[in-house]
């Protein structure tokens, strides 16, 4: 923090504003927090622990909105989206989905990942489909066969 937010003096090295005498300690520990849990987001992602580097990295941002952060999430997205797109080529839908969702809840509003899990939740509606259809070919299609040529007696 450069300036106080109370009277937008330049901040010191001290936690008590200069001009305005407004106590300004818990946002330099909240900043510091957030920069903590930052380095701990960038360390878990260079040990490929992605699921707590997101975690960290949403504490951070809830805590301070850095562009360092940002530019961590939007880089997060970018790669989980060719990952979920290398996912769904392999046609495995639910490690997609799972991804996905993980991925949600860093930054839930990304146009890029709702299109994704739409044209994943579009994926997995006509497998399904076809999943049916091809149950329905090997286990109803021989039952209904075999009512067909079954011959009933008269009730004459």
């Amino acid at each position: 923090m450069q300036r106080c937010p109370c009277c937008n003096a330049r901040i010191r090295d001290s936690a008590l504003c200069s001009r305005c005498r407004a106590d300004l300690s818990a946002i330099i520990e909240t900043e510091k927090a957030a920069g903590f849990w930052l380095f701990k987001a960038i360390q878990y992602r260079k040990e490929s622990h992605i699921e707590k580097c997101i975690d960290a990295l949403c504490f951070s941002l809830r805590l301070k909105k850095t562009t360092l952060a940002i530019n961590l999430c939007d880089f997060l997205i970018q790669q989980s989206s060719q990952d979920v797109l290398g996912l769904l080529e392999k046609k495995q839908i639910i490690p997609a989905k799972q991804q996905l969702y993980t991925m949600r809840r860093l930054y839930p509003f990304s146009e890029q990942l709702q299109q994704l899990n739409g044209f994943a939740d579009y994926l997995l509606v006509n497998s399904q489909k076809s999943s049916l259809s091809d149950w329905a070919e090997n286990h109803l299609n021989p039952i209904l066969q075999f009512l067909k040529n079954k011959q009933y007696p008269n009730a004459d």
